[in-house]
């Protein structure tokens, strides 16, 4: 007879059966029905004592005693409201999710003999269990300064330090030590030569706003530079710092368009995607959402869904901007672009710089790098970076991603009255500005399209320049050939000469020399 058998009924059978047999030796007399009465007899005082230490072995109750010790405390294991569950490894809390871990603590518990169905039944008790439920929100407000690191746990703001403790329900760990003494010296020197000084601070801060949850600032940072220029060794440098538990390395695409794939960002630090593709094109609009601070519900495979709202940060680093979608204050208030503009000679580069970056001293170091950022960034309530106001990130945004705009913004002037300026001059100046600048080209009709976008009712027309003829822009000049720069010497456009050869001529030589002078500059 097993726990799981009904005492209950099988006590009153034997009950049954014995009055039907004293009944019987009361009539008869029948030895018979006297051994039937002692046999119920025996089993009714089986039944009875197992029925006074049944309750111990039913599952809710078995479960209750491996989850709290002798004085009623939690040994370090809650569920959340979509049956996940947290367990505590001795420094920090880990979240299963496919209850791998909750099978295995069960599985301990009972030892090898234990049938498949109790221990599914004491699972099920343990997901269910109301002592040692706990919400998301909970989860993420509670405690919500405190991080574990290798030698205790640290709030990140107040800097107290105390030994580990289930009690505190921390889900975030850094395998580094703590300690308030380290300095860095190649983390420093690396930070300066990949940076402007704005930046370096302002990446510090960024870093430590990994530290805490919530998402107040609702910022995301887009690199931009070449290789050689540092930005993929610091995207490294920051994972080793954070720790692989801690990173999600989701591309724009896939955050957009796998409704799956954003659970990855539950309970992460940061998502850090090296490179930006063309593949990204048109999915920048996720992040807008991401960092906004509203909750979406999440779809786990094999999983029940759940709200999510993302806390994570985001670094991205490109060799080339992606164009956003629109151009309001909710979209330039929330990126914060940063040029990596040092190139480094390819005879120069360190091979081992990575593993300079990331000791353990540096780690540490890098850690009170980061809890100072941290401090400056909550005093402050803004970040430092260098492009820091909503317009400055949109002007500078929009000249790295669009070649017509930024050539437009730096050279051109329309006014419909002012000049005419050659087509194949304005196409020319276009494409040696976008060599020097580095900006992607469009050709052709594309160009004038572009430029059309930005001036209403440009037209063309073609006009006689000596003894040929011109395709020219109406009423556009250069800008640095407005105020500075002479025309002609009578102050007139190309047009009011008509057939004037001589006249053509001289405004050909002040064009010329405006344009050496230009050069000069």
């Amino acid at each position: 007879m097993t726990e799981h058998e009904d005492t209950f009924d099988l006590l009153n059978i034997q009950k049954e059966l014995y009055k039907r047999a004293k009944e019987s030796y009361l009539k008869n007399n029948s030895t018979t029905a006297l051994k039937e009465m002692e046999k119920c007899k025996r089993n009714i005082d089986r039944l009875e004592k197992l029925e006074k230490v049944k309750p111990q072995f039913e599952p809710c109750v078995q479960a209750k005693k491996m989850l709290f010790n002798k004085e009623g405390k939690n040994i370090g294991i809650y569920v959340l409201e979509n049956h996940d569950v947290l367990f505590w490894n001795g420094k920090y809390y880990v979240l299963d999710a496919n209850k791998f871990m909750l099978r295995q603590f069960v599985q301990s518990k009972l030892g090898a003999s234990a049938t498949i169905n109790l221990k599914n039944e004491i699972a099920d008790c343990i997901l269910n269990m109301e002592e040692i439920a706990i919400t998301r929100e909970d989860l993420k407000n509670r405690d919500k300064d405190i991080i574990s690191v290798k030698n205790g746990m640290l709030n990140v703001v107040t800097r107290e330090f105390t030994k580990h403790d289930s009690n505190v329900l921390s889900t975030i760990y850094i395998n580094h030590d703590y300690n308030p003494e380290a300095k860095s010296e190649a983390i420093n020197k690396f930070l300066d030569e990949t940076h402007y000084p704005e930046d370096k601070i302002g990446m510090l801060e960024y870093i430590g706003y990994c530290l805490i949850r919530g998402n107040p600032f609702h910022k995301y940072i887009i690199g931009l530079g070449e290789g050689r220029t540092g930005k993929s060794t610091e995207m490294k440098m920051v994972r080793c710092f954070l720790g692989p538990r801690n990173i999600a390395s989701l591309s724009l695409r896939a955050m957009a368009n796998d409704p799956h794939k954003i659970c990855s960002l539950e309970n992460k630090m940061a998502n850090i995607c090296s490179e930006l593709t063309s593949k990204d094109e048109g999915c920048m609009e996720i992040l807008k959402f991401l960092t906004s601070g509203d909750s979406t519900t999440v779809n786990r495979k094999f999983g029940m869904d759940f709200e999510l709202i993302a806390d994570c940060r985001f670094f991205f680093v490109t060799n080339k901007l992606l164009k956003m979608m629109e151009d309001d204050t909710s979209v330039w208030r929330r990126v914060i672009p940063i040029d990596y503009n040092n190139l480094v000679p390819e005879d120069k580069v360190d091979i081992d710089l990575l593993s300079k970056l990331t000791t353990d001293n540096e780690m540490s170091a890098l850690l009170n790098m980061a809890l100072d950022g941290l401090q400056r960034l909550l005093e402050n309530k803004k970040f430092s970076f260098r492009h820091n106001s909503e317009e400055e990130i949109r002007a500078y945004y929009l000249i790295k991603t669009d070649s017509i705009h930024a050539f437009k913004e730096k050279h051109l002037f329309y006014d419909g009255v002012s000049e005419n300026l050659v087509v194949s001059e304005v196409k020319q100046r276009y494409s040696e500005f976008c060599d020097r600048e580095k900006l992607s080209k469009v050709s052709g009709r594309k160009f004038t399209d572009g430029l059309n976008g930005y001036f209403n009712n440009l037209d063309t027309k073609t006009v006689r320049i000596g003894k040929g003829t011109a395709r020219v822009y109406v009423g556009l000049a250069w800008k640095d050939a407005i105020e500075k720069e002479p025309k002609d010497t009578n102050g007139k456009t190309i047009e009011s000469y008509g057939n004037d050869v001589d006249a053509q001529r001289e405004y050909e030589e002040a064009q010329e020399r405006a344009r050496n002078e230009r050069d000069g500059d």
